[in-house]
């Protein structure tokens, strides 16, 4: 009389997540508690003592493991080390610029003054577990960080990649609001970037003014600055419920798709009056590179849903 759950009966189905015993406890109808305890039972004898998987253990000894295991663990060590080593001059030397120059140890270009070392740092900094130095920088946001002054033009794509990705990839590792908030007014004001048609941002922005222009040496848009947006501008429609981040990124790769016809690679140069590409040179290295990446990952981040 009990039915398990959708996603225990798809647990049970999964030939990779349980054994058959499951796949027949849930053909004949059982309590969830007792199927789900058979899943977990064959999960569970599929690793050994100390954790580790036992396909492993056909190539190597349980000893060659855990001696693999704390050399990866010194080295692990060594990389946060360099990191506080770069953080600590970095909180020396050049606190809250956009860089800190590697040969001199002293602040570097400041490129559109909005702490972009930093924030682009930290999501690095919570994966490392380096959470005094994550929470020196989340301090300084709070108390600092301001998008309402003129910087003048400066790439809308690496804004968004950095600024906004940054400060998202952020409150995604630690939850913290401060980081969707900035995010959030970084990206009202870089809106009004996005033309009419095809609906892509133009390649520079002011963050204090909103101004916003193309990059002056060619009239359409570059296939990696306009296709590497979505993952950023969907993350903020997801969690501020409000579409017209989502709405404008969506129209801009709706005309790059349009003028794909299809194709899966395409040029790096797309007009900026008509759904086609003005050139002919298709890149994997810079101009190309993101967007394909990109592809991929709003795929994932759809719940791999979006087959286009």
């Amino acid at each position: 009389d009990f039915t398990a759950s959708a996603p225990v009966q798809r647990a049970a189905r999964d030939e990779t997540k349980a054994s058959e015993a499951a796949k027949k406890i849930l053909s004949r109808g059982a309590p969830e508690k007792f199927l789900q305890r058979v899943i977990n039972k064959e999960k569970a004898s599929k690793t050994v003592k100390g954790g580790f998987p036992a396909e492993w253990l056909e190539n190597f000894t349980e000893a060659e493991l855990v001696d693999s295991d704390a050399k990866s663990a010194e080295w692990a060590e060594e990389v946060r080390e360099a990191m506080r080593h770069v953080w600590r001059n970095y909180k020396q030397h050049a606190w809250g610029r956009d860089e800190i120059a590697p040969l001199t140890g002293q602040p570097g270009r400041q490129w559109c003054d909005a702490a972009v070392m930093m924030i682009d740092s930290l999501s690095t900094l919570k994966i490392m577990g380096l959470e005094e130095e994550f929470d020196e920088a989340t301090e300084w946001i709070t108390n600092n960080l301001k998008f309402d002054r003129p910087r003048g033009l400066h790439s809308f794509f690496e804004i968004t990649i950095r600024v906004l990705g940054g400060l998202l990839s952020a409150h995604s590792l630690s939850g913290r609001q401060i980081f969707l908030d900035k995010a959030k007014e970084a990206a009202d004001r870089m809106m009004t970037g996005f033309t009419s048609y095809p609906g892509c941002p133009r390649a520079q922005i002011d963050l204090g003014t909103g101004r916003s222009s193309g990059n002056g040496w060619m009239s359409g848009f570059i296939l990696a600055e306009v296709g590497t947006l979505q993952l950023e501008f969907r993350y903020l429609t997801e969690q501020t419920g409000d579409l017209k981040y989502a709405e404008a990124v969506d129209k801009c790769q709706e005309s790059i798709f349009q003028a794909a016809g299809g194709q899966g690679l395409v040029p790096y140069e797309l007009a900026s009056d008509r759904p086609m590409f003005t050139g002919g040179v298709i890149s994997l290295g810079a101009m190309g590179d993101s967007y394909f990446e990109y592809l991929l990952k709003v795929w994932l981040q759809s719940g791999k849903k979006e087959k286009k």
